[in-house]
């Protein structure tokens, strides 16, 4: 993974983001067409996450949240999100946790 430089400005910190989002994305594509589930999943979380933070640096100059909680993330952008939506992030996000982290 590439570090972000602290002297980037507002559009190549989206750039990075959506660039970012989009390699994760092609990588969970990759792993689902391989039958993958569980590592497809885990690529499909960071392309969410991704492109939520995308959403965050170009509506706000201040730092990026360290953060894989989709939910609160995409809470943090002010995204109107229906109840079946944020099950669905919170699931995510603690399949991802639990993939990551066993003893989570």
């Amino acid at each position: 993974m590439r570090k972000m430089v602290l002297s980037m400005n507002q559009k190549e910190i989206v750039d990075y983001w959506v660039s970012e989002a989009e390699e994760s994305l092609s990588v969970a594509r990759h792993l689902f067409e391989k039958e993958d589930y569980s590592y497809a999943l885990f690529f499909g979380h960071l392309a969410l996450e991704k492109v939520i933070k995308a959403i965050l640096a170009q509506r706000s100059k201040q730092l990026i949240p360290r953060s894989h909680n989709l939910l609160r993330l995409a809470q943090e952008v002010d995204i109107i999100i229906a109840d079946d939506m944020k099950r669905s992030l919170i699931r995510i996000t603690t399949f991802n946790l639990e993939s990551r982290y066993p003893d989570y």
